[in-house]
């Protein structure tokens, strides 16, 4: 049996929805519960497939670092290899909207030469006069 805490750096928070409950069977990625704290609403997930125990919260609770907020089992799908396993939670993790290599592709390969060069200047100047 697991403990599930309630993360340090989260502080102190209000359960807003529980999103599991005692009996449930939950994989990589799944949310366990939302909590609102003064700057934002987070989730709070489990990074294993595991089996809830115990919910040790209730809505509308608050939660300090630290907390202990359920009680779970291990569980190892045996049938989904490691890898897979590994894939699937990687998939689940936020992408970034940005593609920078438009960008990029702009940059004149002049100006960036010259701007190695400014920077290697500076730094030998810095270490001729024993400023680094």
């Amino acid at each position: 049996m697991t403990e599930i805490t309630w993360p340090e750096i989260f502080g102190t928070a209000t359960v807003h929805r529980l999103k599991a409950h005692a009996g449930h069977h939950l994989e990589a990625g799944d949310i366990l519960l939302e909590a609102e704290t003064s700057e934002a609403m987070l989730e709070l997930e489990v990074f294993d497939a595991c089996q809830i125990i115990e919910i040790l919260v209730q809505e509308g609770q608050e939660i300090h670092a630290q907390d202990v907020i359920a009680l779970i089992s291990s569980v190892a799908p045996a049938s989904i290899p490691k890898q897979e396993q590994k894939a699937k939670t990687l998939s689940r993790l936020p992408q970034p909207d940005i593609d920078i290599s438009p960008n990029l592709q702009r940059i004149d390969q002049a100006k960036v030469i010259l701007l190695l060069l400014v920077i290697g200047l500076t730094v030998a100047l810095l270490i001729c006069t024993g400023l680094i």
